[in-house]
């Protein structure tokens, strides 16, 4: 091996570990030392609470509550709710 290859040899060895390095310390955040535990932000249960000035009022302890990880809400304990809300919406309509 002659001289001039052990230098590209260096250079692509050199060129590699700096590459590595950027991309888990700057790209991945690898590197960073952690100063503190995440923060787990837990809703309180708020209850639900519909008005309608002092014509319609519906109030519910529960709420609109999603699945871990999932897209679709859970509407089942407020089902009587939301049905007496349409049936006030469907009956006090404004026709345009």
């Amino acid at each position: 091996m002659s001289k001039s290859n052990v230098f590209r040899w260096l250079i692509l060895g050199g060129w590699m570990a700096a590459s590595t390095w950027w991309h888990v310390c700057k790209i991945k955040l690898l590197c960073e030392p952690v100063l503190c535990e995440p923060i787990r932000y837990q809703r309180p249960d708020s209850p639900l609470s519909i008005q309608d000035g002092d014509r319609f009022s519906v109030t519910s302890q529960k709420n609109i509550s999603f699945a871990l990880s999932e897209e679709k809400p859970n509407w089942m304990p407020l089902q009587h709710l939301l049905d007496s809300l349409a049936s006030y919406l469907r009956a006090n309509r404004i026709e345009s």
